[in-house]
Parts: structure tokens; C-alpha cells; sequence
């Protein structure tokens, strides 16, 4: 079988994987060295690119060379200006990985990921998928209901016995539920929804439950100075906003 042979049924795999996720969708085919696919929402303005590559796309000179590519692009038009992501296409099982190559933010330069994260595409996990394309997306949208979450940091603050002093936060997310949820609180004091908009919702107003007591005590237990601090994943811009943390921090099994 001849590469482009191969190249174009990788790309009809890629296709047909989204239409059967995501019905809503509609993908036409583009003849570029950028990208193969662009893929349409029918119900809200967003869009994205797709470039299709082998299952072991990344890690041959050709992606090194195709990032370069990018690097150079201007994108200087605003019609060319929304995410682009990779799709490796393995075209004997027809397993399809995905990640974000390509986000835009609040500049006219792009953001370009070298080190793409690839993760595998599955009928659980494309929700978030598509959430994550969004957030690399300059427009504030609503997450996916499955993906609106309770975002749980504990701060840990600590010194050890040598005397270094050591920073760490552990996060966790949990969803709603009927007995998950929000305290509700009627505001209507002025100075209080002032302070409401300036500082966020108090912590005593997100949902506790037994297993969040646990998580907490147990760290406590080791890390007496611990503290915790909620937040909401609501919009695309909070998710952009938790990659970014969790990128920034070095990560390590303990």
C-alpha cells in the first residue's frame, strides 16, 4: 500500500470516528500542508482543524519538521485563526489518539504545543475532548454538563527536617450531583455581593461530603498546616486556566 494511500484512509478513519461521536458535527476534507480536516459545530460558531498523522507520527522527524512548519506560519488571517489539533490514526485497529497542536488566547500569536499530549479517543472520554479543543478557543463558552466539576485544591505549606521549605497542592475534581451541590444563599446585601464578585464563593458555600472529610483529614494527619480551597470548572476559560496550573507545576509520584 502506497503512503498516500495509507494517508488518505487514515484521514476517512479520522472522519468517520467523529461523525460516529458526534453527530452534530460537519467535516470537510482540505488539500493544505497545515491541516486535512476542518470540523464545524451545526448548533454554535466554533470550529476547529484536524491534521492526521501514523500512530508513531510524533515521534519521527516528520512531526519535528510539521511543528516547524507551524512555528513559520503567520496565520495572519482571522478566518485561520481556531485550534488546531493532531489526530495518530492506527489504521490496522482504526484507534484514533488526539491532542491540541495549535490554541489561541488573548494575543494575535498563536500558542503551539511541541510536546503534544495525546490521549486516546473513546466514547467516555469525548466530552472532554471537545472541551478541551473549546478552551484553546480565544470565545468563553460553557462546558459540557459532564464536565462542570467542583475543582479541589489543598494547599500544603511545609518544612523539613534538613529545614528546606517545600510548597505542593493537590487537586481533585467532583461532580454534581442531587446530594453534591451548592449551599444556596439569597445575597442582597450590596457590600456583600460586592465582596462575592471580587473574591469568588465562600468555601463553606461549595458541597462537602464524607469523602472529601477523608481526602482532607488523612493529608492532615502528615501535613497539619494544610489548607483547602474550592473553585468552579464551569467555563472553557476555567479549564485553560487548570491546564496551565497543573502544567506549571513539576509532578511526582509520592
Amino acid at each position: 500500500m502506497s503512503n498516500k494511500i495509507r494517508e488518505e484512509r487514515r484521514i476517512r478513519i479520522a472522519a468517520h470516528k467523529i461523525y460516529k461521536l458526534q453527530s452534530d458535527f460537519e467535516i470537510k476534507r482540505i488539500d493544505s500542508n497545515i491541516y486535512d480536516l476542518i470540523v464545524y459545530s451545526k448548533t454554535e460558531d466554533f470550529r476547529f482543524a484536524i491534521k492526521v498523522g501514523s500512530s508513531t507520527f510524533v515521534t519521527g522527524n516528520a512531526y519535528d519538521d510539521y511543528v516547524d512548519l507551524l512555528t513559520s506560519k503567520t496565520f495572519e488571517k482571522k478566518e485561520e485563526q481556531f485550534p488546531i489539533v493532531l489526530m495518530c490514526v492506527n489504521e490496522s485497529t482504526e484507534e484514533v489518539w488526539i491532542g491540541c497542536l495549535v490554541g489561541w488566547r488573548y494575543t494575535l500569536n498563536p500558542i503551539i504545543y511541541r510536546n503534544v499530549a495525546l490521549q486516546k479517543v473513546s466514547n467516555k472520554d469525548w466530552p472532554l475532548i471537545v472541551d478541551k479543543i473549546k478552551a484553546m478557543d480565544r470565545v468563553i463558552r460553557m462546558l459540557s454538563e459532564s464536565t462542570i466539576s467542583v475543582i479541589k485544591r489543598i494547599s500544603i505549606d511545609d518544612v523539613d527536617a534538613a529545614g528546606h521549605h517545600h510548597l505542593a497542592k493537590i487537586i481533585y475534581l467532583r461532580k454534581f450531583s442531587v446530594e453534591y451541590k451548592m449551599q444556596q444563599k439569597v445575597v442582597t446585601d450590596d457590600k456583600e455581593r460586592f465582596e462575592r464578585m471580587l473574591n469568588g464563593i465562600p468555601n463553606e458555600e461549595y458541597p462537602q461530603d464524607n469523602l472529601d472529610d477523608i481526602i482532607f483529614a488523612q493529608i492532615q494527619n502528615i501535613y497539619p498546616s494544610a489548607t483547602i480551597n474550592n473553585s468552579l470548572l464551569l467555563l472553557t476559560h476555567d479549564l485553560y486556566n487548570l491546564q496551565q496550573e497543573l502544567r506549571n507545576y513539576p509532578i511526582k509520584k509520592v
